[in-house]
């Protein structure tokens, strides 16, 4: 419908870390920012997480805050204003990955690629993860996750695979 959507993030003044959970659009024949309404308590506050659009549902997957790493999807719906939680969880909270939406037959696919990893406990402090080069795909029509396995991972010489990172970017052509 010519919006952009923006959710989340981490800012402040200085050094500071405010993770953030408000959710904005950017209306491209308006040219102006809007801040939408929520119906209900949205998900957790969040950045190094990924957002992705089906119909009238915003996706946020992964992410991490001061207190928490996430390895959940939360849902936004647009024309309710209500948040709600699928109950969809990949293996191992992730953060600063890669991920892009493909077209696929016979449903869509959502890649993930990279990031860090970790699982800190509950309100302890957080702690850098460890960088990774896994990769998974959420088919959405089930809305479950497959990690992902390359032919190369058989071989006797070990993968041949990008090097660990975290903010990458990948597209699909």
């Amino acid at each position: 419908d010519g919006r952009v959507y923006l959710f989340g993030g981490h800012g402040g003044i200085g050094y500071q870390r405010t993770a953030f959970n408000d959710l904005w659009f950017f209306d491209i024949a308006s040219g102006g920012w809007n801040k939408l309404k929520y119906a209900n308590n949205p998900c957790e506050a969040r950045g190094g997480h990924s957002i992705f659009i089906i119909g009238t549902k915003i996706y946020i997957y992964g992410g991490w805050n001061l207190e928490t790493q996430f390895s959940d999807i939360a849902v936004y719906n647009i024309e309710t204003g209500e948040w709600f939680d699928p109950d969809i969880y990949n293996d191992m909270p992730r953060w600063n990955f890669s991920a892009c939406m493909v077209e696929a037959i016979p449903s869509w696919k959502y890649f993930i690629f990279g990031g860090e990893q970790g699982d800190f406990p509950e309100g302890g402090p957080r702690r850098f993860g460890t960088f990774v080069n896994s990769s998974s795909v959420l088919d959405i029509d089930s809305m479950s996750w497959m990690n992902i396995k390359t032919e190369d991972d058989e071989e006797e010489n070990g993968p041949f695979l990008p090097q660990e990172r975290e903010y990458s970017s990948m597209i699909y052509d």
